[in-house]
């Protein structure tokens, strides 16, 4: 499972990677923020940032891009039955990922996180915790109405202390060229077609009419079922695109990565969310406001923040068939014929159907014209090359033999 960044990372790419502080902390040189999901039973990471306070401010921090600032040290997973698990590191200047191998690990286990700041000598270490069990994913439902298509959620917690939830989650569509052609032009062998040979027939499947697309949630989704009688979260709506998107031309997957969180963990991702989302305003509420859920053994009051859970994932995907709902229009005023004997400019004429190729246009296929003469209408190259607005890197899982 991928890292489930709470929100430091866009921070750190917002207003030129700066944290505002509350000015009531105590001025330090540097603090440290930690991010990640350990999953049992996955490969899993975690990530060790330094930040630093920026010049003539003791309250305000960045991220830091000068190697006398790289931090060192080691990360372990800490087991009840006393295994430990060391992470294995990835360095870069000011901040250190650490991916763990908890394929093996139980879910019946408590947990903490330690780490060791070698260029300091101080240790950093969690709480012991117990793993968050993953929620059932009861369905995913996919609603029209006349112009959009709404992705509702429903959950439901393991226990009856499960009561908060959180969830990812990744969109993949296939769509096709707005038009299918049926020659292909052969640039520069013969300009003006005088040999019969400018338009080569495609044999087979043309490989630029079916491509696909993909994009993963911006935001760490949370939920929490408090108010209600029971532990399931009822049709939740998660993302929604308008019938006329390409996500709603052929095929739609979404795939959700849901999992159960503690009281703190939802009160900590919540305090994220409205940080980046008020608008786009990071200075209130503070990120400082809410510490992270690990602490220095040699200084109880120094500043660090970020989260990392222990927890279990559960992942579902679903398929929408939208077709038969997409609304978008295909623009056939952009069809024409590149007829040499009549130019339009007189460079096409010099350079004949060169000219037109060269400027992004294609052929498509022959129509009998009002004198019956056959003449090859073109178009627009993104109207029949696909891998201009998305790729052919087919999903694995795709159920169709669409290439």
């Amino acid at each position: 499972m991928k890292k489930i960044a709470l929100y430091f990372a866009g921070l750190l790419l917002a207003a030129s990677c700066i944290y505002p502080f509350d000015p009531e902390t105590p001025p330090v040189d540097r603090c440290l923020v930690f991010e990640g999901d350990l999953v049992i039973g996955e490969s899993s990471s975690m990530t060790v940032r330094l930040l630093q306070p920026l010049p003539s401010s003791s309250t305000t921090y960045a991220v830091n891009d000068i190697e006398d600032y790289t931090i060192f040290g080691y990360a372990q997973v800490e087991c009840s039955d006393g295994t430990i698990i060391t992470g294995v590191p990835r360095e870069r200047v000011s901040e250190i990922t650490f991916s763990f191998n908890l394929k093996e690990a139980s879910a019946d286990k408590s947990y903490r996180v330690v780490f060791t700041d070698t260029s300091t000598g101080k240790v950093y270490r969690s709480n012991w915790m117990q793993v968050e069990k993953a929620p059932l994913i009861e369905r995913i439902d996919f609603v029209p109405d006349d112009r959009n298509v709404k992705v509702r959620l429903t959950l439901t917690g393991p226990t009856e202390d499960t009561r908060y939830f959180c969830w990812t989650y990744k969109e993949d569509w296939e769509f096709h060229s707005d038009f299918l052609p049926l020659y292909l032009y052969r640039y520069g062998v013969d300009p003006y077609n005088m040999r019969n040979q400018a338009y080569e027939e495609i044999q087979g499947e043309y490989d630029k009419y079916y491509c696909w697309n993909t994009a993963s949630s911006k935001e760490v989704f949370v939920a929490d079922t408090r108010d209600l009688n029971k532990r399931t979260l009822p049709a939740r709506q998660i993302a929604e695109f308008e019938r006329t998107s390409l996500r709603c031309q052929l095929l739609y997957c979404i795939s959700v990565t849901a999992y159960g969180i503690s009281a703190d963990r939802y009160a900590y991702i919540h305090h994220m969310n409205e940080v980046s989302n008020i608008q786009g305003d990071l200075f209130s509420p503070n990120p400082s406001a809410m510490r992270g859920n690990l602490r220095c053994e040699q200084d109880s009051t120094e500043l660090v923040l970020g989260y990392v859970g222990i927890c279990q994932t559960a992942m579902t995907r679903a398929f929408f068939e939208g077709s038969r709902y997409y609304t978008g229009r295909v623009d056939r005023t952009v069809l024409f014929y590149p007829d040499l004997s009549e130019p339009a400019e007189a460079e096409s004429n010099e350079k004949g159907y060169d000219y037109f190729y060269s400027r992004g246009e294609r052929p498509l296929y022959l129509v009998t014209n009002d004198n019956g003469d056959e003449q090859m209408i073109w178009a627009p190259r993104r109207c029949v090359d696909c891998t201009m607005t998305g790729t052919k890197n087919k999903p694995s899982y795709w159920p169709n033999s669409h290439k």
